[in-house]
């Protein structure tokens, strides 16, 4: 399979289509969910947006491969996203690494790999540190906390008021515009024990994996077994209106086309289904009621490796990211002609200054902050950039979220069936999660068509 983008087409048919399932979004949920339709016998057509497949791990050329928009990695965990490589023959292209982590606080970088790092590091006192180094265990002993639980109470309990002040809080404001009072702890709880997983229980490295070629190489052989298999991908498709005009049956309206359907996938965030549904009023109320934060990504190319860590959490209010992840610790610089790939990126809110500011202020911002982070970084080192952003990156995971998302299934007509990173709570948000969010919805429809 070559390094290459799935080469989907808009679609130009101007009459109406009537079809079993149209899946709304070709990220790895609708990918996922149209695969298994296709195998049971179904013709789903995936319409996506963008003029690639593959959603958030989207991909763009670099030399003669590809990589993502923004950083991702596979778990050892990651059993569904691993089977379905497997499956389309890409396994072998699979690289494991040890992924070693830093922490940068009050100007320092500090190891923060292993347990003996955590009893290292002196940014909080020993006490916390030992708190802090047990989190992993007591969440992994502990039944997942209550939906209406906050994460700082929680936390609060297991590692200390310092120790929460000093190490998770930040990252808590960080990551998703709220106090950790606001942010629910079962999502937090989900996160921790995921990681404890990678590890390998008290083992002291995390093992990472990356696929040769970037996530985009599964996303493009997915498009295509999808094809073979009698369904469509189509790219360059925005879906502008759907509606319910009777019962079992929707139209799914585009620039170009209009789609009559038996079921819906829909796996966009949920607040497009807010401009595009023709819904009633409590349904609009319940997709009102969830909160998405926008994703600002750096990515640069290097003639030299800035540091030893793959992943650094930023818990600095004074620079401009959250966190630093060089991507060639995973996949080896040869792969991109030398090039050694750092990825820097903040997650912020699409109103924000920087969000709107020009790309050359945001590079100018982010190459000051990775000189501060890292003493050795050269601006002259620097071969190329490349500014993401993505308005609707991570729902806001806040207290009573499990409540809130059966209030709005319960508002959705049957035959709509919601797939994607909305529904990964209260587990890590990660590609193998949003797999199975896909797999569900078309299972769902399956054992509709059955009963």
């Amino acid at each position: 399979m070559e390094d290459r983008p799935y080469p989907g087409k808009p679609h130009k048919l101007r009459d109406q289509k009537v079809v079993d399932t149209v899946v709304i979004g070709g990220g790895f949920a609708g990918l996922s969910a149209a695969l298994d339709l296709a195998r049971s016998g179904r013709s789903p057509i995936v319409l996506e947006c963008s003029d690639v497949v593959g959603g958030m791990a989207g991909c763009f050329p670099v030399g003669d491969t590809q990589l993502e928009h923004c950083y991702h990695h596979i778990f050892p965990q990651d059993g569904c996203l691993l089977q379905i490589l497997n499956e389309l023959r890409l396994s072998h292209r699979i690289h494991w690494k040890a992924a070693p982590v830093g922490f940068y606080i009050d100007g320092r970088l500090h190891e923060f790999t292993s347990p003996i790092d955590i009893l290292r590091f002196s940014a909080v006192g020993m006490l916390d540190r030992l708190r802090f180094a047990a989190l992993p265990l007591v969440a992994a002993c502990t039944n997942t906390p209550r939906d209406d639980l906050g994460t700082a109470e929680w936390l609060k309990r297991i590692m200390g008021n310092r120790g929460y002040d000093r190490i998770m809080a930040p990252l808590m404001q960080s990551k998703f515009g709220l106090p950790g009072e606001d942010i629910s702890a079962a999502f937090i709880h989900g996160r921790v024990t995921a990681r404890m997983k990678t590890r390998g229980g008290c083992k002291t490295r995390e093992k990472l994996g990356y696929i040769e070629g970037g996530m985009g190489v599964m996303a493009t052989g997915l498009a295509e077994k999808i094809t073979e298999l009698g369904g469509s991908v189509l790219t360059q498709t925005p879906v502008t209106r759907i509606s319910n005009p009777a019962a079992h049956r929707f139209k799914i309206e585009t620039p170009e086309s209009v789609f009559e359907a038996e079921h819906v996938v829909f796996t966009a965030p949920i607040i497009v289904l807010q401009n595009i549904w023709q819904k009633d009023d409590a349904a609009a109320a319940c997709i009102s009621a969830f909160r998405y934060r926008s994703l600002i990504c750096v990515t640069l190319g290097l003639d030299e490796s800035p540091g030893s860590h793959y992943w650094i959490n930023v818990a600095d209010k004074d620079l401009p990211f959250g966190v630093v992840v060089e991507h060639t610790h995973l996949l080896d610089p040869t792969y991109y002609h030398g090039d050694h790939i750092v990825y820097a990126a903040a997650y912020t809110d699409s109103t924000s200054p920087l969000y709107l500011a020009e790309d050359g202020e945001v590079l100018e911002r982010f190459q000051d902050g990775l000189d501060r982070v890292f003493p050795h970084f050269k601006t002259a080192s620097i071969r190329w950039t490349r500014v993401f952003r993505e308005p609707s990156a991570t729902p806001v995971f806040s207290r009573g979220y499990a409540n809130r998302l059966q209030q709005l299934k319960g508002t959705l007509p049957s035959g709509l069936h919601l797939a994607g990173n909305l529904l990964t709570y209260p587990g890590s948000r990660n590609v193998n999660a949003v797999v199975l969010s896909g797999k569900k919805a078309a299972g769902e429809i399956l054992n509709e068509a059955r009963s």
